[in-house]
């Protein structure tokens, strides 16, 4: 279905949900063993934290953060989480990969775009093909 349950989300520990369509929303946390699913376009304006065992999985377009905010947002992906993208995503604040965290590319064209830093923890993943605009993840 279309997202239409407010203005932040937050899937509790093992849930499993998927929406579609153009959602603006304000922060979305993904906890532990849950997986959250969106296809289509979506802007996050504050956060989106992916948890331990968790999983984001975006079709379309991903827009997090505003440009020029005065306290940058961050995406966070924690241990063992994983976000996986076929789209085109910009990160207007940080990025923020834990260690054994996990990025995946699937398909092919698919981009990013992180106009903040990059924080690395150790032994993370990222896979796929896809074009780096910043040169921020390598």
């Amino acid at each position: 279905p279309a997202f239409n349950l407010g203005n932040d989300l937050i899937l509790n520990s093992n849930e499993i949900k998927g929406f579609y369509g153009s959602t603006a929303i304000n922060s979305i946390i993904i906890n532990s063993n849950s997986v959250l699913t969106h296809c289509g376009s979506i802007s996050i304006q504050n956060n989106l934290t992916v948890n331990s065992k968790g999983k984001f999985i975006m079709n379309g377009s991903l827009s997090q953060g505003k440009y020029q905010q005065a306290n940058p947002t961050v995406l966070t992906v924690n241990s063992n989480a994983t976000l996986q993208i076929e789209g085109s995503v910009v990160i207007w604040g940080d990025l923020t990969l834990n260690s054994n965290s996990n990025i995946e590319f699937i398909g092919s064209g698919s981009s990013i775009t992180i106009y903040g830093k990059v924080n690395k923890g150790s032994n993370i993943s990222i896979t796929g093909n896809y074009t780096d605009t910043e040169n921020k993840l390598k």
